[in-house]
């Protein structure tokens, strides 16, 4: 959230559409290499890996946000959406809580 908050608030919509495109340029092209798995992965472990992968988690992220953002409307509804998850049981990591909602297709 926190990337996609600093591109969208302080990048002009030009700026940020191409860094999107940029985004998903870099996970096309990292994601044979690194493979796809659920981003429910991204913790402390990331971090033990090189640089190209660490970011690409990151670029995964942006995008999902920013998929959040589009179908919800809004960071402040994507924001409400997590708090919603936050009072449940937890029964579902927050991702997949959101593929159930409905709230997106599927992760990036």
């Amino acid at each position: 959230m926190v990337e996609y908050i600093s591109r969208k608030y302080f990048l002009t919509e030009e700026e940020f559409q191409a860094e999107k495109i940029c985004n998903q340029s870099l996970v096309e092209l990292f994601q044979k290499k690194y493979s796809w798995h659920s981003l429910n992965d991204f913790g402390s472990s990331t971090y033990d890996k090189n640089y190209a992968s660490i970011f690409y988690e990151y670029w995964r992220s942006f995008l999902t946000v920013d998929k959040l953002v589009e179908n919800l409307g809004s960071v402040q509804a994507v924001l409400d959406s997590y708090h919603l998850w936050a009072n449940t049981e937890k029964t579902f990591p927050l991702l997949d809580w959101f593929v159930q909602q409905k709230l997106i297709e599927k992760e990036i």
